[in-house]
């Protein structure tokens, strides 16, 4: 991750805090009031078998939150029913989710902050051209 990205979801995420902070008012016996935004297990930026490692991702937007006084849970959900969960409402927003124009429908979305790419690399020796393609599978 470069320092730019984390610049910007560090922006990001104190533009969120703040808004959400601005449209909820405090209670008197509200000192600290929290937010929720399910994630998706995606290390090593999340990370949901170590709570004191959470991934970058979560650490980052735990950190913007606390400054605007919320504290930040980050439930781990597969993705569709993190999305689900979203969708009607349930929990505050998503943690790290992707713009597609279908999602634009459902989501409001802050400027894009980064993008994740998957490739492959050859392993010494092993010519591309004879070896062949290894099938792929979702994760």
């Amino acid at each position: 991750m470069t320092g730019y990205r984390i610049l910007k979801l560090g922006i990001a995420a104190m533009v969120m805090a703040a808004f959400y902070a601005s449209t909820h008012p405090a209670h008197a016996d509200d000192t600290r009031r929290s937010v929720t935004m399910a994630c998706n297990p995606f290390p090593p930026s999340k990370i949901d078998e170590n709570i004191s490692l959470p991934g970058y991702d979560v650490e980052l937007l735990r950190a913007a939150f606390a400054v605007g006084n919320l504290a930040l849970e980050t439930p781990f959900y597969p993705w569709k029913r993190a999305y689900l969960l979203a969708e009607e409402g349930r929990v505050d927003g998503l943690c790290s989710c992707s713009y597609t124009v279908e999602r634009e429908r459902d989501m409001l979305y802050s400027t894009e902050l980064g993008r994740v790419r998957i490739g492959f690399f050859p392993l010494p020796g092993i010519s591309r051209k004879t070896s062949p393609a290894l099938p792929m599978r979702a994760t």
